[in-house]
């Protein structure tokens, strides 16, 4: 579980929706595990080829040539051209993941630090993670709403 970045980790794959709902994930792997690698061994590979052919997953150059379905930037595009466009357009819809990771990453303090717990346990709270969050982008839960109801149960003792 000793990362390349020098401490320990886990492979957290997932995807979004464009609320920021998570609709995958997966912590089968290494953090010094490639992505491509853990996207290929995970739960989905399998699925992407029952997807109808116009049904596409985005992803990074980390998983480019791994299915049909899976569409990632094109290298070495001139800017202005056809191919420019349709990596902006890729990547403005990628920024939906990233605003996810950066929703739970604030909101979960358990994610601020090294969790001290074994690989199953890790597992087992990032799923908790994953479960929560997806019950606060579905009741549109904020954080301030969080820490004012904690302000007023403290007024209320």
């Amino acid at each position: 579980y000793y990362s390349r970045k020098l401490f320990y980790a886990v492979n957290l794959m997932a995807g979004c929706d464009a609320n920021a709902k998570i609709t995958w994930y997966s912590v089968m792997t290494t953090g010094s595990c490639h992505d491509a690698v853990a996207l290929g061994v995970s739960d989905l590979m399998p699925q992407l080829d029952r997807l109808p052919k116009d049904v596409y997953i985005l992803g990074d150059d980390a998983f480019s040539n791994m299915h049909r379905s899976i569409l990632t930037p094109l290298p070495n595009q001139e800017v202005g051209t056809p191919g420019d466009a349709y990596n902006y357009a890729q990547s403005s819809q990628r920024m939906h993941i990233e605003r996810c990771f950066g929703i739970l990453t604030a909101v979960w303090g358990v994610l601020w630090r090294p969790m001290r717990y074994g690989a199953r346990r890790r597992k087992l709270i990032l799923g908790a993670i994953i479960r929560l969050h997806n019950l606060r982008i579905e009741h549109r839960v904020s954080s301030y709403t969080l820490a004012q109801q904690k302000e007023d149960r403290k007024e209320q003792i």
